[in-house]
């Protein structure tokens, strides 16, 4: 039995989104769509580390800000109210960070390019404290 969901007007909730089971998420039909919440918080009680790519650039962000330090700019991303920032650029020399809600995951590993002077950093799985 065929269900299409967009069609019918069906919306299924779900805890788990592409990052926390990525063995699960496919493509669907054209009358499904997949929408991640933009606005859920990191909880308090998880510790997310960054993973770091040297010499890479995502190549767009939501945000761009001037900071004086690599730590400023992991800061900013952490705090940023507007959207759920899931990665920064840190150019170094420029003195730029650039701020995204997307990462590997949801732009996909060819978004990033070879760039020196960039390094790019991602929030990695989130653990319990």
């Amino acid at each position: 039995m065929r269900h299409d969901y967009y069609r019918d007007g069906v919306c299924k909730l779900s805890r788990q989104d592409r990052r926390t089971q990525p063995l699960s998420f496919r493509p669907a039909s054209n009358f499904v769509h997949y929408i991640e919440n933009q606005c859920a918080e990191v909880p308090s009680n998880q510790k997310c580390d960054f993973e770091e790519f040297l010499e890479q650039d995502l190549g767009h962000g939501d945000l761009q800000i001037a900071v004086a330090s690599k730590d400023q700019c992991h800061e900013a991303c952490e705090s940023e109210e507007s959207f759920n920032c899931r990665s920064f650029t840190w150019f170094e020399r420029a003195g730029i960070c650039r701020l995204s809600g997307d990462d590997l995951t949801s732009a996909g590993l060819s978004s990033v390019t070879p760039l020196p002077d960039a390094a790019f950093y991602q929030r990695a799985p989130c653990i319990d404290r």
